[in-house]
C-alpha cells in the first residue's frame, strides 16, 4: 500500500507551468487594484461595473480568437509572452493614470490579452499529460493558478498597509511579476505539432477561412443536442451569479468603512482556501460518486455563503466592520471551495467531449460562454445596486444561482448519487486508507 497522500502530489511533468505563478499573481494583482484606484478617483458602482463589463467582453472575444490562434497556428508559447509582456506595460500604464476612463480602458485592455492563457494551458494539459491524468493535472494547475493570485493579495495587503499613501505604486509590482512570467515562458520547449494536425494547416490558412469559421459556428450551433444546450445555459447562469456577487462586492465593504489593506486580505483569504483544498480534489470527487455528482454537490456551500452576504453581512455591515469582515472571511471559504469542486468537474467532462485538433477553438467557445456570463453579471450589478441596495443585489445573485443548480441537478438526474456516496466524501477511512493501484 502506498503513502494515502500519494494521490495528493502532482502528475509529472508539471514544470511547464510554473510560467502560471507569476503570470496570475500580476493579473490578479492588478484586475484587484483597478476597482480600489476607481473608487479612490471618485468612481463608484457603476464605474466598477463598467470596468469589469468591458473586461469580460474583452475578454470574451480575446478566448474566441486567441483559440482560433492556438488552432491555426500552432502557437503555444509565443501567446503566453505577448500576453505577459502586454500586461507588464499595462500594469506601468496604470501606475501613471490618474483618469477614470483611463482605469476603464486598461482594464479592458487586461482582459482581451490575457484571454489567450486560459485556452493554451488547457491546450497543454491535453497534449503534455495521459487522458486519464487530466483530472489531477488540472486540479494542479489550477493550484498554481491560485498559488500566484495568493501571493499577488498578499503583497497588495503589506503594500497598502504600509504604503497607503501611495497604494498606486503596487501597479509596479505587478509589472515586475509579469516580467517574471515572460522569463520563465520563454524557456518553455518549442512547440511540437502532433501528428494527427498535419495537413489540417492548408485548409485552416486558406483565403476562405474566416467564410469557412462563419460556417462551422452555424453548423455547430445547429447541430447542438438539447443536453448541450441546458448546460450552457446553466454554465453561463452560474457566471452571471458571480459577476453579481462579486462586482457590487468591493464598492460595498468600502462603504462600510473597510480599509484597502484588509480588502486584499479578504480576497487572500478567498483564494488560499482553494490552495489549501486542490490536493485533496481528486480524492473528494471520486468520493462523491464521479464528475457528475461533484458539479451538483459544489453548488450547496458557494450558495451558503452567497445567501449568509445577503442575509447577515448586508443587515449588521452598519454597525459592525468587524462583524461583516469576519462574515466575508467565512462565505469567501465556502465559495471558493465550492468553486475549485465545480470547476475541476466541468473542465474534466469538456475536456472529454473535444475532438483531436479542435482544442484551442472549443476551449475559446468555452471562455466566450463564461465572457458572456461574466459581462452580463456586471451589468446587472451595476443596475441593481445603486437602484435597489446591496441586499437586493445579492439576494438576486444568490437566486439566479439556485436556478443554474436546478438546471445542473435536472441535466445530471440519472448519475448515481445517494445518501452512500455522500457519507463516503465525509469519511476518516476512506481518505485515510484507499490503496492507490
Amino acid at each position: 500500500m502506498l503513502h494515502p497522500f500519494h494521490s495528493f502530489w502532482p502528475a509529472k511533468g508539471l514544470t511547464w507551468a510554473y510560467y502560471l505563478i507569476p503570470f496570475n499573481a500580476s493579473t490578479s494583482g492588478l484586475s484587484t487594484a483597478i476597482p480600489l484606484y476607481l473608487l479612490n478617483y471618485g468612481g463608484g458602482v457603476k464605474e466598477v461595473a463598467l470596468a469589469i463589463f468591458l473586461s469580460a467582453i474583452a475578454s470574451t472575444i480575446g478566448s474566441l480568437l486567441w483559440g482560433k490562434l492556438i488552432d491555426r497556428m500552432r502557437l503555444r508559447t509565443a501567446v503566453i509572452i505577448v500576453g505577459a509582456a502586454s500586461l507588464s506595460i499595462l500594469a506601468v500604464c496604470t501606475y501613471f493614470a490618474s483618469d477614470i476612463s483611463v482605469l476603464i480602458l486598461i482594464s479592458t485592455m487586461v482582459g482581451f490579452l490575457t484571454a489567450g492563457i486560459g485556452p493554451v494551458t488547457n491546450v497543454f494539459v491535453m497534449e503534455r499529460s495521459a487522458r486519464k491524468d487530466w483530472v489531477m493535472t488540472s486540479s494542479w494547475i489550477t493550484l498554481a493558478t491560485c498559488a500566484g493570485i495568493v501571493i499577488a493579495m498578499l503583497a497588495g495587503y503589506l503594500w497598502l498597509m504600509f504604503y497607503q499613501d501611495d497604494a498606486r505604486s503596487f501597479a509596479i509590482v505587478c509589472s515586475g511579476l509579469a516580467m517574471i512570467s515572460i522569463i520563465m515562458a520563454s524557456t518553455l520547449s518549442r512547440n511540437v505539432k502532433p501528428a494527427s494536425y498535419l495537413g489540417a494547416d492548408k485548409k485552416e490558412l486558406s483565403p476562405n477561412a474566416a467564410n469557412q469559421g462563419i460556417k462551422s459556428w452555424r453548423s455547430m450551433l445547429g447541430g447542438m443536442t438539447k443536453r448541450e444546450c441546458i448546460f450552457l445555459v446553466g454554465l453561463c447562469l452560474y457566471f452571471i451569479s458571480g459577476n453579481l456577487f462579486f462586482t457590487p462586492y468591493t464598492p460595498f465593504l468600502k462603504e462600510n468603512g473597510i480599509s484597502d489593506s484588509e480588502i486584499f486580505l479578504a480576497y487572500t483569504i478567498l483564494h488560499l482556501s482553494k490552495v489549501i483544498y486542490l490536493p485533496f480534489n481528486s480524492r473528494a470527487t471520486s468520493a462523491l460518486g464521479g464528475e457528475n455528482n461533484t458539479i451538483k454537490w459544489a453548488y450547496v456551500p458557494r450558495l451558503i455563503g452567497i445567501l449568509s452576504i445577503a442575509a447577515f453581512a448586508a443587515g449588521v455591515a452598519g454597525n459592525s466592520a468587524t462583524i461583516l469582515l469576519t462574515i466575508t472571511f467565512v462565505a469567501f471559504i465556502a465559495i471558493d471551495v465550492s468553486f475549485s469542486m465545480w470547476h475541476t468537474a466541468t473542465t474534466a467532462l469538456f475536456m472529454r467531449g473535444i475532438s483531436l485538433g479542435n482544442e484551442g477553438k472549443m476551449f475559446g467557445i468555452n471562455g466566450g460562454v463564461v465572457g458572456i456570463g461574466l459581462f452580463l453579471g456586471s451589468v446587472i450589478a451595476g443596475e441593481a445596486a445603486p437602484q435597489f441596495g446591496y441586499t437586493a443585489t445579492f439576494s438576486m445573485s444568490a437566486g439566479l444561482f439556485a436556478i443554474s443548480f436546478i438546471i445542473m441537478a435536472m441535466l445530471f438526474k440519472n448519475a448515481h448519487q445517494n445518501a452512500k456516496a455522500v457519507s463516503r466524501a465525509f469519511s476518516l477511512r476512506f481518505w485515510m486508507t484507499k490503496r492507490i493501484a
